[in-house]
């Protein structure tokens, strides 16, 4: 049976978050971001959450859930909000990823924070690049 999971992450920075997921082919304007008030996930069945950062299944992916990303009060991180079976099944699929599709959002999310991270000690000339399963940053200067 498909279960709406939750797991904490280590993104911090929402504007990473969406960035990470069009990178992963999600398009922008399935993107919701919430504005004062959160947005509600709908899971398979009942289950659901509140999110900030909201992609609808049947505008995407045609999975079992929405997926979404959400943060606790007093909180820094944001968790995950994602169906089990997308998250290794169709929503995985539909961005082409080997794995957990939560797992590709957060490699990506790392990239670009390192990037900006490389980009403020006056390293511009960074590119990031996909090799096998990771993810590896070229700098110069």
């Amino acid at each position: 049976m498909s279960a709406l999971m939750t797991c904490r992450s280590c993104m911090t920075n929402r504007e990473g978050i969406v960035k990470a997921l069009k990178q992963l082919g999600v398009p922008e304007d399935k993107i919701q971001l919430a504005v004062g008030q959160a947005l509600k996930l709908q899971g398979y069945g009942r289950q659901s959450a509140e999110v900030e950062i909201l992609v609808a299944n049947k505008d995407y992916h045609n999975g079992y859930s929405d997926f979404g990303f959400s943060k606790k009060d007093g909180e820094k991180e944001y968790d995950i909000h994602v169906d089990d079976m997308d998250d290794v099944g169709k929503l995985a699929s539909k961005a082409g990823v080997k794995g957990k599709f939560s797992a590709s959002v957060t490699k990506w999310y790392t990239a670009f924070m390192a990037q900006e991270a490389l980009k403020k000690t006056g390293c511009y000339n960074t590119k990031i690049k996909a090799e096998g399963d990771k993810l590896v940053i070229h700098a110069q200067g």
